[in-house]
């Protein structure tokens, strides 16, 4: 781990728009922050640009409110906020339809993982195979979750941007496939379980 922190602390210091991307990325937790704590470390950003798409995916679900501005009305999508379909697909759906639509997005994956998960629990462990499949089912549960709170954190701008998909939701080819083979897999244990 220290060597691994060490490579990262290295990788980050030797280009000056690297840290300066990751003062961006820290910078709304730096202002959630009491001003006491704010003026021990007095972080300024240089670069406005090294934030604008956190800046517009926060504009797009600010602008979306409660109930949204209407399937197909979204305005940043229309060139102010890049890969709306991609990465930042929550934040052109608040924007659409609005925290109600968002919510009822994350409970149906909610209710997704909660159901791997039950199919994970109802796994009688007797063979070995059954202790893989039971682990198995538990990683897409997770793998669900993670990418779907990571993706989250990045566009409010409270963990760095990393590419993930939200399962199901964002556009990707291999994404929607692996994600697809994966439940498809969970399906097949769920015969085993006792449902």
């Amino acid at each position: 781990m220290l060597g691994g922190i060490t490579i990262f602390i290295i990788g980050i210091s030797q280009k000056t728009y690297r840290l300066e991307r990751l003062k961006s990325s820290f910078y709304n937790i730096y202002l959630l922050l009491p001003k006491s704590i704010q003026n021990m470390f007095d972080i300024q950003i240089s670069s406005i640009d090294i934030s604008y798409q956190i800046r517009q995916s926060i504009n797009a679900i600010h602008n979306g409110g409660l109930k949204g501005v209407g399937i197909g009305n979204g305005e940043l999508k229309m060139g102010f906020l890049s890969d709306v379909h991609t990465d930042f697909v929550l934040s052109g759906i608040a924007e659409e339809i609005g925290f109600l639509g968002v919510l009822a997005i994350m409970i149906l994956l909610s209710v997704l993982i909660w159901r791997i998960l039950k199919i994970a629990n109802r796994i009688d462990i007797k063979t070995h195979n059954d202790y893989v499949f039971k682990l198995f089912t538990v990683g897409v549960a997770i793998l669900i979750g993670l990418e779907t709170i990571l993706n989250i954190m990045g566009i409010i701008g409270l963990f760095p941007l990393k590419g993930l998909p939200i399962p199901f939701v964002s556009y990707g080819g291999s994404s929607i496939i692996a994600f697809s083979i994966a439940i498809g897999m969970v399906l097949m244990i769920s015969k085993k379980a006792k449902l």
